[in-house]
């Protein structure tokens, strides 16, 4: 009997394992490897959402991309929209921890620290090459907030903390008016970040523009190296205009509605109701189909936007009043075509092929803003760089307008944000501009 008693007993080794288990030590010792397993799945789906899209995120390309089991991303977020949910926060709390640390040192170092546009500079400078993954995993799931309740909360609550931090900045670097001039400087590097992105910028081009006053339309141009893709038949008939006409027209709904990545032959026949081979007949390759529909679209942007311009050429047009209400049209009525719009741009980003299409939207508006300010400023003309830095407005203010869900009491603000920023802009007083 006695030796059954010490067989039933547990190994003195086995015994101190399962004491050592359920120790205070081992517990926090499991939620790190927990906390540290769920920041690689987050910053897997970071990867995945800048080289591929966000249409391109499943629990299986972001295990491959962690390098871990798929049962491990399901474990830890359950859904898309949770991992979705990860990658956010951990590029907010990037951003955050960033941002706090250089208010501590404007704080400490008030007489010392650089004016407020050469930290908005020093942004733009590492997204394009430090930061550029994580802006462009950023831009995708901006550009998607728009398609669930809980995404356009994230943006909102996303956007509310950057504005906080820069306000904090801006106060600490001693800036003049620091609540409008970081909701500006939001703004504008938000448009700015769709060029830097779009055209591929690196840190020398930027500085070329910013710091050194360069044309950007010499330093920032990207032409085309060959000839747009054709169909592929020669001959044209009504008939085949037309089918060519819905296969667009249906590569324009993808766009819209699930981004670039989306875009397949399939899908595209589906939408226009035709055989699978009839897009490949039209578009021998999905790169020419794609490049093809982000044509219109941008044709189309430009054609709306010179429309705007030439208005704003008017002896009796108030740029103003103008130009915002050409912005919330562009804001409401096409606010679905502006986010395909937006997602071409972060495409080119992985695509340079697309580079030339956005640097003739960019150049287009460049030319239009410039020959506004000329017209305003005849004692002073602009600098090279100020017809940017309009269109980088216009275009940030249009992204974050977008994003968080087009809210009315933003949209009042409109108005008042143009008169602001673009006045200072014709006058050469806009807190970015460095005569």
């Amino acid at each position: 009997m006695q030796r059954a008693d010490v067989k039933d007993r547990p190994a003195p080794a086995k015994a101190a394992k399962r004491r050592q288990a359920g120790s205070p030590q081992a517990a926090k010792q499991r939620q790190e490897r927990a906390r540290k397993t769920g920041a690689r799945i987050a910053q897997a789906a970071i990867a995945v959402l800048a080289k591929q899209g966000l249409s391109r995120v499943t629990h299986r390309s972001v295990a491959t991309e962690a390098g871990v089991a798929l049962a491990a991303t399901t474990y830890y977020y359950a859904t898309k929209s949770d991992i979705i949910r990860a990658a956010s926060a951990a590029i907010l709390q990037h951003y955050v921890d960033s941002f706090e640390r250089t208010a501590e040192r404007y704080r400490q170092n008030p007489g010392a620290s650089p004016p407020f546009r050469e930290f908005v500079w020093r942004q733009l400078r590492n997204v394009a090459v430090r930061d550029r993954m994580m802006m462009m995993a950023w831009q995708e799931i901006s550009l998607d907030a728009v398609r669930g309740h809980d995404s356009l909360a994230l943006m909102r609550e996303w956007h509310g903390e950057i504005n906080r931090l820069w306000i904090k900045i801006a106060r600490a670097a001693k800036t003049p008016d620091p609540e409008n001039t970081a909701r500006s400087g939001v703004d504008l590097i938000l448009g700015l970040l769709l060029m830097v992105c779009g055209l591929s910028l690196a840190p020398a081009e930027i500085d070329a523009v910013f710091a050194g006053n360069a044309d950007p339309s010499r330093c920032w141009a990207r032409l085309p190296e060959e000839a747009p893709c054709q169909a592929a038949t020669g001959r044209s008939s009504r008939k085949a205009d037309g089918t060519r006409e819905r296969i667009l027209d249906a590569a324009i709904e993808v766009l819209i509605t699930e981004g670039p990545a989306a875009i397949g032959y399939r899908a595209i026949a589906e939408r226009a109701h035709l055989t699978t081979t009839a897009p490949a007949y039209y578009f021998p390759t999905t790169a020419g189909l794609l490049e093809a529909a982000q044509r219109r679209l941008f044709e189309d942007s430009k054609a709306r936007y010179r429309d705007m311009m030439h208005g704003a050429r008017s002896a009796e047009a108030n740029v103003a009043d103008l130009t915002s209400a050409i912005f919330i049209r562009e804001a409401t009525e096409f606010a679905q075509v502006n986010l395909a719009n937006f997602a071409i741009w972060v495409e080119a980003g992985r695509r340079p092929q697309l580079a030339p299409m956005v640097w003739s939207a960019v150049h287009d508006q460049d030319i239009a803003w410039r020959r506004h300010l000329t017209a305003a400023r005849r004692e002073r003309p602009p600098l090279p760089r100020d017809g940017v830095l309009a269109q980088a407005l216009f275009l940030g203010k249009l992204q974050r307008i977008l994003s968080t869900g087009s809210d009315m009491t933003a949209l009042a603000q409109i108005r008042t944000e143009f008169a602001r920023d673009l006045g200072a802009i014709e006058r050469g007083r806009f807190w970015a501009q460095r005569e």
